[in-house]
């Protein structure tokens, strides 16, 4: 993956809790947060006016979700700032119907790969 996202215009990526930091910081990203580890925290109106402000200015296209998460505050700060919503799958939430489908740990890491390739636009 590391090298799929070595040529990319910007490095930033903006999740709605802090889930992907392990991933941001693997593959030398810097991760924004619109709330800490809990996926059900509320964000306060300045944390998302910041983070409209941050995603305007950096140029980012897309604030991601997790899957498993509300997609409530990711969607609301993507209105404000105008721009879309993409999902990144920790994989802890693959379904019997997924797995049935093929779907495995590989399958889904490369998904979350061309999301952040489209988010980040990668070369």
């Amino acid at each position: 993956m590391g090298l799929s996202l070595a040529r990319c215009q910007t490095s930033v990526i903006v999740t709605n809790h802090a889930a992907f930091n392990y991933l941001a910081y693997r593959y030398g990203l810097t991760s924004q947060a619109i709330t800490g580890l809990s996926p059900e925290a509320e964000a306060s109106p300045e944390q998302l006016a910041a983070l409209s402000t941050l995603v305007k200015e950096q140029g980012i296209k897309y604030v991601f979700m997790e899957k498993l998460a509300s997609p409530k505050l990711a969607e609301t700060l993507a209105q404000e700032a105008g721009v879309q919503v993409g999902v990144l799958d920790p994989i802890e939430g693959l379904t019997t119907a997924d797995i049935a489908a093929g779907k495995d740990y590989s399958s889904v890491q490369k998904e979350n790969l061309a999301a952040l390739q489209r988010a980040l636009t990668c070369r």
